[in-house]
């Protein structure tokens, strides 16, 4: 992929970084900024998304090391803004192993935030759990943020959108009775439908949904 730079290998995978990350980390500054954060806050929040970028680089890694099982090489990984690209060298034609390959990814995340609930308390109420959020992220209450954007990690990719993870759970289940020509055509579809609804949500709520979603809607007409 064009623009990036190459961060090294891990397993045999080249790892990439694309350039519009450095768009990203600029952007964090920015809103932390005005919303008159310090130079502390600012520092925090940079180190928690560097640590939500290396939970993609581990949910990527969970696809390609399940590939691998498989015999189904990957290329690399990049890291963007909007989350990690893992290039295996063919998609699982099974839908077996297309199910667990796809499945590998959040599990990754589920297993992150187990790991993390046994060092840290939650609190009781959504009203405490509000009021300790509120803040931005600082050291008091920086592995429970951590600990809630894996478990949303997990699940935000298991939404049947192709070619999210779950679009490709999707496609894998309805192999299981349709020609994958079929399946494929199915998901894609589904895919496009949820796209333009983030699309049209990012509108009136997070732009970063219209990003998304035409992420996905092209991922899925390419598909």
């Amino acid at each position: 992929m064009k623009g990036t730079l190459k961060l090294g290998k891990i397993a045999g995978i080249s790892l990439f970084i694309h350039w519009t990350f450095s768009l990203l980390i600029l952007f964090i500054v920015y809103i932390n900024y005005k919303a008159g954060q310090n130079l502390t806050q600012i520092l925090w929040s940079l180190l928690f998304v560097s640590c939500i970028f290396l939970t993609v680089l581990l949910h990527e890694l969970g696809h390609a090391l399940t590939a691998k099982k498989y015999n189904i090489k990957t290329k690399d990984i990049t890291l963007l803004p909007i989350g990690g690209l893992a290039r295996l060298e063919r998609i699982p034609e099974k839908p077996s192993e297309e199910l667990m390959v796809a499945v590998a990814g959040p599990l990754v995340n589920i297993a992150l935030a187990l790991v993390t609930s046994m060092f840290i308390s939650l609190p009781n109420s959504s009203e405490e759990m509000v009021a300790q959020l509120e803040n931005g992220v600082n050291a008091n209450n920086f592995f429970v943020h951590f600990y809630l954007v894996s478990i949303v990690l997990a699940f935000f990719n298991l939404i049947p959108a192709f070619p999210m993870d779950g679009g490709r759970v999707l496609r894998a289940l309805l192999s299981y009775k349709l020609e994958r020509h079929v399946a494929t055509k199915i998901a894609a579809r589904i895919g496009q439908i949820l796209a333009i609804g983030f699309i049209f949500l990012g509108f009136f709520s997070n732009p970063f949904l219209i990003f998304i979603g035409l992420f996905v809607f092209m991922g899925a007409q390419i598909e």
